[in-house]
């Protein structure tokens, strides 16, 4: 009886060890310290009347950049568009497919010409610049076409990446990029 007693306690030990150990290394959530990351809002005030948002432009130009992951399995876009709306969603935004208050653009590597038509599409004024290396989510005001918050991710880091890490890493940059959206 006091064999497995021991037994016992020793299993519980050895899980509470395993579970700490789980948590201060390999499964908590990673950190790049080479992505610097920068969000700032625009416009002070009425993001509460501002509930809905809606994509209306990605711009992903990969072919200078010699770390994106092709595979036909993983559409960037997708990717991007994905960990922003689950974020937002999470901030209290309702993702709608039209007359969302906040009009989306997102992007990575941006083309600046590109990103001024859609913008002019949209009547959306961009007044100031806006990040055309690394990652950026631009969002702008529906009625006013003010450009309200962006924020951007660029990495000092080279070389290619596996799809584990581009994922882990698009994660990370967003997830603390949209930390900085106000609610």
């Amino acid at each position: 009886m006091v064999n497995q007693t021991h037994r016992t306690r020793a299993a519980g030990l050895l899980s509470a060890l395993a579970v700490a150990f789980c948590a201060l290394s390999a499964c908590s959530r990673p950190t790049f310290p080479d992505i610097s990351i920068d969000s700032r809002a625009h416009v002070d005030e009425g993001f509460a009347r501002r509930t809905t948002f809606q994509w209306i432009g990605a711009l992903v130009f990969v072919g200078d950049t010699g770390r994106t992951v092709s595979r036909a399995d993983f559409d960037l876009k997708q990717e991007i568009q994905h960990l922003a709306s689950l974020q937002m969603r999470r901030k209290g935004f309702r993702q709608v497919a039209e007359n969302g208050r906040l009009l989306g653009i997102y992007g990575l590597n941006i083309d600046e010409p590109t990103l001024r038509l859609i913008a002019q599409n949209h009547d959306i004024e961009i007044t100031f610049e806006v990040p055309t290396r690394g990652l950026a989510v631009l969002f702008a005001d529906s009625e006013t076409g003010e450009l309200v918050w962006v924020g951007s991710a660029q990495s000092t880091k080279g070389g290619p990446a596996t799809l584990n890490l581009t994922r882990e890493r698009l994660t990370h940059a967003i997830r603390v990029m949209l930390k900085g959206f106000p609610e």
